[in-house]
């Protein structure tokens, strides 16, 4: 395509919003890089989100001219999409742009529509690029159906789609938004001289973060958040936890005996996550048990591979959750989803070998406080926070001066008490009940919130390293979860 007399090609360029991402970085270097080649670009973006940081400083570093639309915001809103839509309609009338090309869900829906309304102003040529989309697990059923409908007819009143790579393309055609055909891969064109360090930039990653060089780590490059699919990261994360321990027990000569993966926010009813598990970790025909406990679920694994790792032999024990799956159903509640997040963390039980030696435990439940805490199929999480806490303050601490009362073991005498990490306010309280100082409950909820049944293996991992068993220093864990269950278990090091 060529401009005319008059000029270079004008591209009309609308995104949703210039937050801190790669669609932002994009869309700015892509307009500042075609002004030499001969495409004048005008760059239309809408209003930050709350909380969100702008990215407006790289289109001032580029030179690139920023048109602000404010009416466009990331939340529905019939009266400030309507505005918005008319605005848009404007500056297509007024700039008679070659190419409209927009980016990002809401962008798209607004300036397209706009396209519409302007009748012979209509750009020549309308593209779309999706940079991800959202039109699965992102929102509830009813608003999920009407945005695909939607992206489905605005699909037919453009010429080319574009996606960022062939997954995101291909969940698009499945979706039905549009046949294969009308769409190009084009993967994301970012400078990368800033981004790639030199030949010791992982070193000085490892000594700013304190991080040992032979420490296993994984880098997440992008926000976390549920719609860049963190659930999938956290199913490789899990297998990968477990597989550090499978690849140890293969350098031992050691074959499981069973697996058994605590979870309560698996993404399906069945098979559950532990037969994907074993899969994943090579462990053709070992049985492999899902336990679907929210927070005491890694808890009751473990008490429960301590009793049959004698007969079985050892025990691979996972607790993964993907909470961001649960606290982004509509209708979100703000008071609840922060305080959760995402995690996995694994442990092997052994007859015969290991740091510690799992000595007793003590486990409970009571089906009265069901309702307190629960989580109905496709619903969001309902939790009455003050029984919640009311309970646990009270049966945590029953429960672990029932293991130490049988064991003859003072609380005092207790090297750590390794929890799952509901809140900081609870181990205070906790302790406070114990008659032991707060510094004896090891806590990383600061770090990564309440991943209810991964929380507890996560902390005694982190705890492993940081500080370890001692020979003959006793260690309790415990955990108070949906159901009501809970219990400790007290353990001795060798």
């Amino acid at each position: 395509m060529r401009g005319d007399d008059r000029g270079p090609i004008r591209v009309l360029r609308v995104i949703a919003r210039l937050n801190m991402g790669g669609p932002a970085i994009h869309v700015t270097n892509l307009a500042a890089g075609l002004e030499p080649l001969g495409y004048h670009t005008t760059l239309v973006a809408g209003s930050l989100a709350r909380g969100e940081d702008s990215m407006a400083f790289l289109a001032d570093r580029l030179g690139v001219s920023v048109v602000p639309v404010p009416e466009m915001e990331r939340e529905v809103s019939p009266l400030n999409d309507a505005r918005a839509v008319h605005r848009l309609a404007r500056l297509i009338e007024e700039l008679r742009p070659h190419i409209l090309h927009t980016h990002t869900a809401k962008a798209g829906a607004l300036a397209r529509a706009a396209a519409l309304l302007v009748g012979p102003a209509r750009p020549p040529i309308v593209v779309h690029t999706f940079h991800g989309h959202v039109l699965k697990g992102y929102f509830g059923t009813t608003r999920t159906a009407f945005f695909r409908r939607v992206e489905n007819v605005l699909a037919a009143t453009s010429d080319v789609l574009v996606a960022v790579s062939p997954e995101v393309r291909d969940e698009l055609v499945e979706l039905a938004v549009a046949p294969r055909s009308k769409f190009a891969v084009i993967p994301l064109g970012i400078p990368l001289d800033d981004r790639v360090g030199g030949p010791n930039a992982t070193l000085d990653l490892r000594r700013c973060y304190g991080i040992p060089e032979q420490a296993f780590v994984v880098g997440w490059v992008g926000r976390m958040t549920g719609v860049k699919d963190t659930g999938a990261v956290l199913r490789i994360l899990a297998s990968m936890r477990g597989s550090s321990r499978f690849g140890y027990a293969c350098a031992q000569g050691i074959t499981f005996g069973m697996i058994l993966v605590a979870i309560g926010t698996a993404e399906r009813s069945f098979p559950g996550p532990a037969c994907t598990a074993a899969r994943l970790l090579g462990a053709e025909h070992v049985p492999a048990l899902d336990i679907p406990m929210a927070s005491a679920g890694s808890l009751f694994a473990l008490s429960l591979a301590s009793r049959l790792a004698g007969q079985l032999g050892p025990i691979l024990v996972i607790g993964a959750e993907i909470m961001s799956r649960i606290v982004l159903r509509e209708p979100r509640e703000r008071g609840v989803a922060i305080l959760f997040g995402d995690g996995a963390g694994a442990c092997l039980v052994s007859p015969n070998a290991g740091r510690a030696e799992i000595i007793d435990s003590f486990l409970a439940s009571d089906g009265s406080f069901a309702d307190d805490l629960k989580l109905d199929h496709g619903a969001p999480l309902q939790m009455n926070g003050r029984s919640v806490i009311l309970q646990a303050s009270r049966k945590i601490p029953a429960a672990i001066r029932t293991v130490l009362d049988r064991n003859g073991v003072a609380p005092a005498a207790v090297q750590s008490f390794l929890m799952h990490q509901a809140n900081q306010n609870l181990l205070d309280k906790i302790a406070s009940a114990l008659g032991v100082p707060p510094e004896r409950f090891f806590s990383n909820i600061r770090r990564y919130g309440n991943t209810s049944s991964a929380s507890l293996l996560i902390a005694a991992c982190e705890w492993s390293r940081a500080e370890g068993f001692r020979s003959g220093a006793p260690v309790v864990f415990a955990a108070f979860g949906a159901g009501f269950h809970w219990g400790a278990l007290l353990a001795r090091g060798v």
